[in-house]
């Protein structure tokens, strides 16, 4: 049985689409009465609410939010505009239908994502795997619906043709899948169809719900790649072979809900027969099944993990390697699966509120080395030489040393105390799989941290070590991208319209977008030194009639090159003026952007920091890197879809230093000025990595940058 849409519904659908299409410019209202056909038909389509989710986001950056409340606002219907409605045009997609029915029993998937890594539970088998690359930076609320994606992926074999759901402690993740994406985030909008198309071909249905944190404790310890201590459980293998020998039990009698072996048990907590079994009369004629969920302690014959060992009384082996498993620690290699994090590349808009700051290991001592080194050290002086490590790099290399103690553990290695053999063999691994000389020698420094001394010197300092590193960027070397992965001028043409324009009336979005990508352009920053940048009277200063503005970075701020003088820190921008043959220039003006930026978060700003969020409950406050980052992101994107063109895959926010200063260069603006402005010790840093083939752009937009040599006079 299905339900489906009538011939006249699904026809009034089709024409509503058709007569959309066939004007270059609509009024609102009809945008507006076409979503609402396509919400009231969303039910019994599929994945209705799916493809309805293209153009909400499409008419999310190309109309204001006070036009909606009015229907007389006229929108230009682009290229774009109608790619999102082609489901929509199909009477076979409208006539689909979806099937009727009950579900009686839904496969349970528990999932979790840290900022580490992610974990899953289903069936009583356990993966896990650690984030890497760009995904670090990702908000958490991405983190958990992608964990979503690879845990149904991972347990592909015991989803297959059932009825999922997923228990997650995000309730973003949860409104996300239910309701088939959303219009508040792109990139969980992008997740939710990638998770939702691939669950059409491998699964009956997909539902989540939510479980409270404290409830899902197994799967957030499998995301962080921590054991927790009191829940034990004998492995699934050895159980069977118990109940071969003496029945299968009905009762188990010290269990919980992520640790019994029967359908029937006694907990501490909430359980179908009660808590505390010693409390309680059992029932009779079930074979009952007892195993202590507490931690062995030292003299406990029973141990979790590796090796042998015998009773204190030197009696026989008791428990092997695998025997014993503790509910949320890591498992054994065989059942636990860690992902290479398989998974589409996404890239867009997230959230306008500023991430939850990043949970940051502290500082501590390396055992064996540290302690050695700072034992007669007062603990002042200890303090300050922990934190000779900024807290990404401290991240960083305890990234890269917990993959490197993984993989000596799967080879009975101590990581601490191996031979060069040893680490050259782990580098020659990750060699074979095409990592970069950059990327290893973050690996050996990560190493050489927590190493012992190799011959009275660091693993980083030996010569194998040294040898290795060359040959390595013999075999993989650098290949810099030799153009662009976006045009300029494409991007300035839809920085001159509409959703950036007119400045004073956008969205704060679309104002902060463009505000952050004109600075990152005119100053050829990083986003580091763009966060940094405050509004303190001293630190903010225009010229008269706004011909120019004066940025510095908060006191105190320490940049990514700490020898940079400050003076290279400082931005000049120059105003750019309307000129005749080219009126919409002003547009593009870096002073004009920030003037009105401070003008309109004025009332609601409470930091001294530049760019702050604007929406969320974090409104107002100081917004971090990684959102800078996606504000000139989507200002790309967002710039692409006004002059109708597709946006290219794989922009970063990192491109616009390259991109600018190669514009510059073009422009005649010579390389010295184009090093100190950028922050670049050397010429050679822009050769080697900067370095584009692009046209010169005559929009005077560069010309307001640092680079010119009115703008060095600070």
């Amino acid at each position: 049985m299905s339900a489906r849409l009538s011939p006249e519904r699904a026809q009034s659908v089709l024409s509503c689409v058709q007569k959309l299409s066939r004007s270059p410019t609509v009024p609102l209202k009809q945008f507006q009465r076409l979503l609402g056909h396509m919400a009231s038909a969303a039910a019994v389509t599929p994945l209705g609410l799916m493809h309805m989710r293209p153009l909400q986001h499409w008419l999310r950056s190309r109309v204001p939010r006070w036009p909606w409340r009015q229907g007389s606002y006229r929108v230009h219907v682009t290229p774009v505009c109608l790619k999102t409605l082609g489901p929509w045009k199909d009477i076979s997609f409208l006539r689909a239908g979806v099937p009727l029915g009950q579900v009686s029993r839904r496969i349970l998937v528990t999932t979790d994502a840290s900022n580490t890594g992610w974990g899953a539970v289903c069936n009583g088998q356990a993966a896990a795997g650690l984030w890497s690359g760009p995904r670090l930076h990702w908000h958490i609320n991405c983190l958990e619906l992608l964990t979503v994606f690879l845990a149904l992926k991972r347990f592909r074999p015991l989803v297959q043709g059932k009825h999922v759901l997923v228990r997650t402690d995000s309730t973003a993740t949860v409104a996300y899948i239910n309701h088939q994406g959303g219009v508040r985030s792109f990139r969980m909008s992008q997740l939710a169809r990638h998770l939702l198309l691939w669950c059409r071909n491998n699964v009956k249905s997909l539902r989540a719900t939510h479980i409270p944190g404290e409830l899902n404790w197994v799967a957030d310890a499998l995301s962080r790649q921590t054991s927790l201590r009191g829940e034990w459980r004998l492995h699934p293998q050895t159980v069977q072979l118990i109940w071969s020998l003496f029945g299968q039990a009905q009762v188990d009698l010290f269990a919980s809900i992520e640790n019994t072996h029967c359908q029937l048990w006694y907990g501490l907590s909430e359980a179908p027969l009660g808590t505390d079994a010693l409390a309680h009369s059992w029932p009779q004629g079930l074979l009952k099944y007892a195993f202590s969920t507490s931690e062995p302690n030292c003299t406990d014959p029973v141990q979790s993990q590796g090796g042998q060992r015998t009773d204190p009384a030197g009696g026989p082996l008791l428990a092997q390697q695998g025997l014993v498993l503790r509910a949320g620690a890591p498992l054994p290699r065989s059942s636990l699966a860690h992902s290479p994090e398989e998974g589409p590349p996404f890239t867009g808009e997230g959230h306008d509120m500023a991430p939850a700051p990043r949970s940051l290991e502290p500082p501590r001592m390396v055992p064996g080395r540290d302690q050695e080194d700072f034992r007669d050290l007062p603990l002042a002086v200890v303090n300050t030489l922990l934190q000779s490590r900024a807290p990404s790099t401290r991240r960083l290399y305890d990234l890269r040393w917990r993959k490197f103690t993984n993989w000596c553990s799967s080879r009975g290695e101590n990581p601490r105390r191996c031979g060069i053999r040893t680490v050259l063999s782990f580098l020659q691994g990750g060699l074979d799989r095409h990592l970069s000389a950059s990327t290893l020698k973050v690996q050996v420094a990560a190493i050489a941290a927590n190493h012992d001394l190799v011959e009275g010197r660091s693993v980083g300092k030996h010569n194998l070590v040294i040898r290795f590193l060359k040959g390595a960027r013999r075999l993989n070397p650098v290949r810099p991208r030799l153009v662009p992965s976006w045009d300029l001028s494409v991007v300035l043409r839809g920085l001159q319209s509409d959703p950036f324009e007119p400045l004073q009336s956008v969205e704060l979005s679309a104002l902060s977008q463009k505000t952050a990508l004109l600075t990152a352009l005119t100053s050829i920053k990083r986003v580091g030194d763009l966060q940094a940048l405050s509004v303190s009277d001293s630190c903010l200063e225009f010229g008269p009639a706004n011909s120019h503005v004066i940025l510095r970075p908060r006191p105190g701020y320490v940049p990514k090159v700490p020898t940079t003088p400050f003076r290279d820190q400082v931005v000049t921008l120059q105003a750019i003026p309307s000129q005749e043959g080219d009126p919409n220039l002003s547009l593009l003006c870096p002073v004009r952007a920030l003037s009105i930026y401070l003008e309109r978060t004025e009332s609601f700003r409470r930091s001294s920091q530049l760019f702050v969020c604007f929406g969320g409950q974090q409104k107002g406050k100081a917004v971090s890197k990684q959102r800078i980052s996606h504000w000139i992101v989507d200002a790309i994107r967002l710039a692409y879809q006004a002059t109708g063109v597709p946006c290219p895959l794989g922009v970063h926010a990192h491109s616009t230093r390259g991109v600018a200063a190669s514009v510059a260069l073009a422009n005649g603006i010579s390389l010295t000025d184009i090093c100190r402005a950028a922050g670049w010790a050397t010429p050679n840093t822009f050769a080697r990595f900067y370095n584009l083939r692009v046209e010169p752009v005559s929009s005077g937009v560069l010309n307001a940058s640092p680079v010119t040599p009115e703008a060095d006079t600070v």
